[in-house]
Parts: C-alpha cells; structure tokens; sequence
C-alpha cells in the first residue's frame, strides 16, 4: 500500500464559497495492478456550541543508538466525541538490516447518542460510524474502552532478501480516527522476497490471517510464488495459494462503481455544509455472506511483458484456478502503452468467479470488472483525459464513463485564457453520478501597474448544478496606494430551491513606500446568503466596513489597530430584522531583542441587538526563529468574538497562538545567512 499527499494550489484547490475541492489533475480509479485508488480527505469544520479543549503530548527518548522509547498522550474534550488515547512505543535496531517495532495504545471513547442504536439515522457520534470499525454487531454503551497492539519485524538487507513480520490486534472498543487499526479485529502475516545472485529469480512468500472478535471467524492464507525474467523484456511467475475463510468472516468488500452515498454535514445553522450526493468508491466493511466455509487450494500463473517494439507499451495475463473446484477461478488482462511522451492509454478487465477478497474463491459470485481510460498532455498546459468503468460486466448493472480537457492558451504576453470541460455519464445503473461541467478564465497580467483575472464554471448533475464565479482586479494608484476590487458569487440549484452566496469586496491599501513607517488597509464588503431550499428559507445580508493600520514610531515599538463595523438585515418565515455591531482594538509590540517581542492588546465591542458591551484585555510573548517570521503566544483575560467582524482567535478569551511573517522567495531560505540574519545573531535571552 502507498500514501501520497497531496497539496494544495499545486494538486488541488479549495472554493471556500462553495465549499468544494477540485483536482487539478485526474486520478485513475486503480493502479497497474487493479488495486483501488481512493481520495481520502479530512475536513476541519466549525461546528459552534461549547468551547472546548484538546491537548496531548508525545515523548522520544534514544536510550542506546539502537534502542528508543517513546509514549503520546492525546484528550479531546469535545462534547460531541469526548475521546483519549494513549500509546507507548519502542523501536530497536538490531543493526542496519534488522529492525523491530513494537507499540500498544488504549482509547477511551464517551458514547454520545445514549438513547440510538448506530444504525439509527440521527446518530452522530463519528468513533462509531463503520470507517472506524468492521465489527458484525454495533457498539454498545459499556464496549467504548479498547486497547491495541502494533508488532512489526522489518528485514532488508538492500540487496536480495526483503522480509517483513507483523501482529496487530485491536479491541471492539478501540474505535479512534487517529489509528490505522481496525476496532475489533486481530490481524498478521509475513512476507518474504528473496532474489538469486543472478537477479533473474526471486522467490515469494506471503501469509495473513485475518479474526473478527465479535463472530469469532477468520480469513486465512498462504501464498508462494516464483518470478522469473525469462528475456530481458519478459517476466513470468507462478505458484500456489492456500485459503480458508469461515462463512461469517467480515471482509472489507468493494462497493460499486456508481454508489452514491448522501451527507448529512451540517454547520452550525443547520444548513448543509456538502449538499451534493457523493459517489462513494470508497471499501466499506460488510460481511460475508456465504453459507458455508470455504476452503481451498489454488494454483496461478502471471506474465507480464514490455514490448519495445509495440510503442514500449506493458501488458499482462493472469489466470487462478482452484485446484479442486473448477468453477474457482479468476483471470485478468491489461496492460498499458505510452502516448508518446504526452501520457498513456490503459486498460484491465477482470473475470472473477466468486473471488472474495484477496484469500478466497467461493461458488457463491461472479463478477466482471473493466477498466479502459487515458490521460494525456497533448500541449503545453493542455491535458485531456478519460476513463471508462464497468463492473458486473454480464448484467450490466454498473457502468460509468468519465472525460475532461483542461486547457490553458497562451493568447500573448501577460493575457491567459484558460478552458474546462468534464462530463461523468452514468451508462448503467446508480444515475444521480451523472454530471457535466464548463469552466472559462482569464488572466491578465500585462500592465504593471495593474492585474486582472476572472473564472467562471458551471456544474450539471442529477442532484443539483452550479455556478461559479469569480472576478479580481488590483490597481497601483501610486507607489504608495493601491485599489483593490473582487467579487465571489455561487449559486447550486436543488429539486427543493436554490442557494445563492455572494461577496463582493472594495479595498484600498496604503504602505509609507520610502519610510516603511506606516501601513494601512481599509475595505468595504458586502455579503449575501439567499437559501431558498428546505423548509426553513432564509436571506441574510450584510454590509461590513474596516481598516487596519500599523505605526513603526521606533524601530523596536510597533503600534496596531484595527476597527470594523457591520450592518446585517435577516429574513426567515416572513419575519425581518436587522442589527448593527463595532469592534476596535489596538495592539502594541516591542522588540526586547533581535529574537524575542512582548505585547500589550486591549479592545472594545458592542452589538446593538444585545445591546451589549464586551471588553478585551490581553498580553503576548513573540519569538522570531529567522528573519521575518515570527511565533507568537498569547493570553486574553477577557475578550470577545463576531463571526463577520472579529473572528480571530486573539481576540476570544484564552490563550491563543499567532503566526506572523512576511511571505517572499526568500522566506524558507533559512540556512542562508545573507537571506536569514538571525544566523549571525547571539540570542540575549
């Protein structure tokens, strides 16, 4: 298995209005070798409600050069999923070939929904959703403690011998997101490769057993295998397969190819934060649904070639067959070939007679699945892409196809233009995946003394559809103003009514160009919310005024403020209502030393509809590790808070931390002493 992380601006983008995540480049539902490719993302929400704590620690301590030991203790104590975890670990190294790794942890997960079974709809306690756990029955009130051990034996001499050993076994009740264990499960194996001098045979060994606490059944198996590099474009393999696998094993079984799962995330007004079904390609637990145990032996074979002649393409055949029962089998094809150098065509079709899961034949299935696409780049900044995908290929039953051109034209210096098409047609069965989407932008960046870019895309589904639209222009008045407009608007469609969000900002900013004493931001933003879906419409609009300033009187005294003001009319079930609030506060710094700040912050806040009056008084310590980065913590004594006007943290009551630094190409230049001059500076303190 391998993990790759993606990041953000470079593989993906983030439209905050819309609250959508949008890839830059495509992923193939499955690699060379027909394992699934997913997505996985994890989203931070602000959910409201009480304020909370969550805090841990973690230790390391190198007790020889080959023997460490080290522990974290982790509590959450959010009202919704009060959870600890605690773990201790120990790594030894043996020498530079032989390592082990040995660690065991203990959860404790508070059952929130005390009056609703798991299964019920409204239960909302994440530990026990099924991502968490693969447990046959549903966690109770008195099954929240669990505990769970990780051992792990890694051999590799970097030549010709890999090996691997581990154990890993968790508790029903060890539910926590944070650990890649399963609740409730027992799971070990070995593997071991092995390559002759040559380095034209290698011997494989493989074995797994697989036990579920709660129905106390299993899924085991042993493979070995030989591969051989017949020629030098030509590999072969073969070998044999024990299974077992009792009839109630739970098995993480593969949904498919257009199942569609509906969200339920909702914010903080109860309003939907993703409101489109998503199509779920995700392995979800179930179990096993076989009569009878199922037992058997297999024999297999496996060539795979690289023909240079062909266009350098790769392709391959695989056929299983159990060796006493001749409807278990399973065959696959594929291969794929370079377009080029702009990408590649692929393909892969599997014939499986009741395969289910990686160690087990039984008579009980049979499916098909296919897989045809291609990506390519066929210009520069130009990429077009598709893949077809069908499973249960006899019936009919799933079946998708997906296309998309992305395109990027250079029309002359400083002017882009840039062009989106995507289609996902849903050919057979689940057809709320069907969906359609055109994208237009432009950039120019001609002028010097102004830029100007615009995006406009539009999204066709089943479910809902969408436009977006963004516009952005800044223009350098003098060297010392620059004006700044931007407009962000979104409306998504549903069967029950639309959702519009629009907002549209005016800026001026203003920096002392020749002292660099002074600097200035003031803006003017208008805000709309028009929900018209449900039953519980609503329109909020909003109008929001600030300016933010910063005085250097003295090179070690920096002196901020900030003032904001809002006005807001609200409309729900015939009834208005408007407010107005003012938020000010200031803050002054002073450098100590070249490494080390302190701050004094104090402010002021009132809301006309409370009619109410909040104060903020609070200190601050800073600390500049390199040159124009700053680390700051801090601890307000009171304070307040305002979703549209002072939604910082600095300013709520607590402790507080503040990350300050000017961004340029030379920010993360830390071990250059002409770019970072705290290298050459002895800290005083």
């Amino acid at each position: 298995m391998r993990r790759e992380t993606l990041t953000r601006f470079a593989d993906y983008e983030i439209d905050l209005i819309s609250r959508s995540l949008y890839l830059t480049s495509p992923i193939a539902s499955q690699d060379f070798d027909g394992n699934p490719i997913y997505l996985r993302v994890t989203v931070e929400v602000d959910e409201g409600g009480e304020n909370y704590w969550v805090g841990g620690v973690a230790a390391k301590q190198q007790l020889t050069d080959k023997v460490s030991v080290g522990g974290s203790y982790i509590n959450s104590d959010d009202p919704l999923n009060k959870e600890e975890l605690a773990s201790i670990n120990s790594v030894i190294k043996f020498n530079d070939k032989l390592k082990l790794v040995a660690e065991y942890a203990k959860s404790k997960a508070e059952y929130i929904d005390k009056d609703l079974e798991v299964t019920d709809p409204d239960f909302k306690n994440p530990n026990y959703q099924p991502s968490n756990q693969i447990n046959a029955e549903s966690l109770k009130d008195n099954d929240t403690d669990g505990a769970a051990l990780r051992i792990e034996l890694n051999y590799d001499d970097k030549k010709r011998t890999r090996a691997k050993a581990y154990y890993n076994d968790a508790d029903k009740g060890f539910v926590t997101g944070a650990s890649p264990l399963t609740a409730g499960r027992t799971e070990s194996g070995v593997e071991v490769t092995h390559a002759l001098e040559s380095k034209k045979t290698a011997f494989k060994l493989e074995g797994v057993r697989s036990k579920d606490h709660t129905t106390e059944a299993s899924i085991e198996g042993v493979q070995a295998s030989v591969e051989q590099r017949l020629t030098t474009n030509i590999v072969g393999e073969i070998g044999v397969r024990y299974y077992k696998q009792d009839a109630t094993a739970a098995s993480r079984n593969i949904q498919g190819a257009t199942d569609v799962v509906n969200t339920d995330i909702v914010d903080k007004d109860e309003n939907p934060i993703f409101n489109d079904s998503l199509i779920n390609q995700s392995a979800l637990n179930g179990v096993n649904n076989a009569a009878e145990d199922i037992e058997g032996t297999t024999a297999r074979a496996r060539i795979t070639a690289r023909l240079p002649k062909l266009n350098n393409a790769l392709v391959f055949a695989e056929y299983e067959q159990d060796l006493e029962h001749s409807n278990r089998n399973a065959t696959s094809i594929g291969g794929e070939t370079p377009i080029g150098n702009l990408g590649r065509l692929y393909a892969r079709h599997d014939l499986i007679n009741s395969l289910s899961g990686s160690y087990g034949l039984d008579d009980t299935d049979e499916r098909q699945r296919t897989v045809i696409g291609f990506d390519a780049t066929y210009m520069k900044d130009g990429k077009v892409y598709s893949e077809y995908r069908m499973r249960d290929a006899i019936s009919a039953r799933e079946a998708e196809a997906a296309i998309g051109l992305k395109n990027k034209w250079y029309v002359q210096k400083g002017l882009t233009l840039n062009t989106l098409f995507e289609r996902v047609e849903s050919l057979e069965g689940e057809k709320d995946s069907t969906a359609t989407a055109a994208g237009f932008g432009v950039e120019y960046l001609a002028q010097e003394n102004y830029k100007a870019s615009g995006r406009l895309e539009k999204r066709w589904g089943n479910t809902s559809d969408t436009l977006l639209g963004s516009a952005g222009i800044a223009y350098r008045y003098t060297d010392d103003i620059t004006l700044l407009a931007k407009d962000i608007y979104s409306r998504v469609d549903y069967d029950d009514g639309h959702r519009t969000i629009n907002r549209f900002q005016l800026g001026a900013a203003y920096r002392d160009y020749d002292s660099n004493q002074l600097d200035m931001l003031a803006k003017l933003e208008y805000r709309l919310d028009d929900n018209n879906t449900g039953t519980d419409p609503y329109q909020k609009d909003t109008v929001i005024w600030s300016w933010s300033g910063n005085y250097h009187p003295t090179r070690p005294l920096t002196i901020s403020g900030h003032y904001a003001g809002k006005y807001t009319e609200y409309d729900a079930d015939g009834i208005a209502s408007d407010n107005t609030a003012h938020a000010a506060y200031a803050r002054g710094l002073y450098d100590i030393s070249e490494r080390w700040d302190v701050g004094l912050q104090a402010g002021t806040y009132w809301n006309r509809a409370a009619d109410d009056m909040s104060y903020m008084l609070g200190a601050e310590v800073g600390y500049s590790p390199m040159t124009n980065l700053w680390l700051s913590l801090g601890y307000n004594f009171m304070g307040f808070e305002d979703e549209d006007i002072a939604y910082e943290d600095t300013t709520q009551q607590g402790a507080y931390f503040r990350l300050r630094f000017k961004f340029d190409e030379d920010l993360f230049k830390r071990k250059d002493p002409r770019k970072n001059q705290r290298l050459d500076t002895d800290s005083t303190l």
